[in-house]
């Protein structure tokens, strides 16, 4: 769900493996008449979906034939769904693949997209990267400015964590006040499982491991899986995270408890709370986070 800037929603959802849904507001800020359903995306799942200051729609998704790969259209002001795209391929040779994707969009409509490849050869989130576009997702290049050729795979230099031994996920996209992006990954296969906090200072990535933080917060916890960020306008970071045991636990534990990390830095040092009281019967887990 995204706003234009007139005050309209622009709504995309639906089927696991689409045509998506997409319904706009009739009136602004009122969400009482919706438009009639469009639809887009080819065997569309997982979308993101941002609005530019121009208004101009931005949307990826995982979709395509098999083996899927990362998609990519966009919906100008009073326009129509362009035809779809593919940014990323895996790859695969076959089966099942997976894209988490997230975009953002600055003030200077310029597009950030973080994403990761799953597949099953073997079976795990190998690699982790970014792209960014200047030109309204017409071409795409690297965070260092280097035009990739459309689609990105494992070979294209746009990845920032990369291994056949590795299992991660990725969070959202978050924009520092100076236009940096801000992401991180968590690392099932790891034991105990952690997350690395990933920045761009417009030469090269950072990283910096957040497993300690939470380990000094929580002693007997670990990363259970990825949760959200953002930045407030004073330029705080805000960091979600879903916390577990060490050991790794199952796919929604209950012993899963949400913690919320705080930095006024840009991640350099963290303050570090409990979101809920926590209950050993349900899990606190799939975490979003708004400014």
């Amino acid at each position: 769900i995204t706003m234009d800037s007139r005050g309209h929603l622009h709504i995309v959802y639906g089927p696991h493996h689409g045509p998506f849904n997409f319904q706009t507001t009739q009136r602004p800020h009122d969400v009482s008449a919706w438009s009639p359903v469009e639809e887009v995306g080819v065997f569309a799942t997982y979308p993101s979906l941002v609005c530019g200051p121009d208004d101009t729609l931005h949307l990826t998704y995982r979709g395509g034939d098999m083996p899927r790969r990362l998609m990519y259209q966009r919906r100008p002001k009073g326009g129509n769904w362009s035809d779809p795209v593919e940014v990323v391929d895996s790859k695969a040779p076959s089966g099942y693949t997976q894209y988490g994707n997230a975009l953002a969009v600055d003030a200077a409509n310029t597009l950030h997209l973080v994403f990761h490849i799953y597949d099953r050869h073997p079976a795990g989130g190998k690699a982790a990267g970014y792209l960014t576009s200047t030109d309204a997702g017409r071409t795409w290049q690297t965070a260092e400015g280097v035009r990739v050729a459309l689609p990105a795979t494992p070979g294209t230099p746009c990845f920032f964590a990369q291994s056949p031994e590795l299992d991660m996920r990725t969070s959202n996209v978050a924009l520092s006040p100076q236009g940096r992006p801000f992401v991180f990954t968590s690392h099932l296969k790891q034991r105990p499982p952690g997350a690395t906090l990933w920045s761009h200072d417009g030469t090269a990535w950072r990283r910096r491991d957040l497993l300690p933080e939470i380990s000094k917060a929580f002693p007997e916890r670990a990363v259970a899986m990825h949760g959200t960020l953002t930045f407030d306008t004073s330029g705080r970071l805000y960091l979600a995270i879903v916390t577990g045991s060490p050991s790794g636990g199952g796919w929604g534990s209950p012993s899963w408890e949400a913690a919320l990390l705080v930095s006024d830095d840009q991640g350099q040092t963290f303050e570090t709370c409990a979101l809920a009281d926590a209950n050993p019967q349900v899990p606190a887990w799939l975490l979003n986070v708004e400014r």
